[in-house]
């Protein structure tokens, strides 16, 4: 079976401009993606694993009551409550 001429030609024609689309949806992909990286990591809201960690680490710390504080609420609570004698 023979391919008609303008058949194959109109192949070719449409391989291009598939080729040519492909490009400008990866490069559209890929500048969309540094894009959102600027503004993710520009505006504070994404950080990376050291600074997540560093973070973490400062609220473990602040967290954490000293010996000498840990008692007083005990300590305070009873002698507000009333002894028989």
């Amino acid at each position: 079976m023979r391919v008609p001429k303008h058949f194959a030609s109109d192949r070719k024609h449409v391989l291009m401009i598939s080729v040519e689309q492909t490009k400008l949806i990866l490069m559209g992909a890929i500048g969309g993606a540094m894009a959102l990286a600027v503004v993710g990591f520009g505006s504070g809201s994404w950080v990376t694993d050291g600074i997540a960690e560093e973070m973490a680490n400062d609220r473990a710390d602040s967290a954490v009551v000293p010996p000498s504080r840990r008692f007083a609420s005990i300590s305070v609570s009873s002698k507000l409550i009333p002894t028989a004698g």
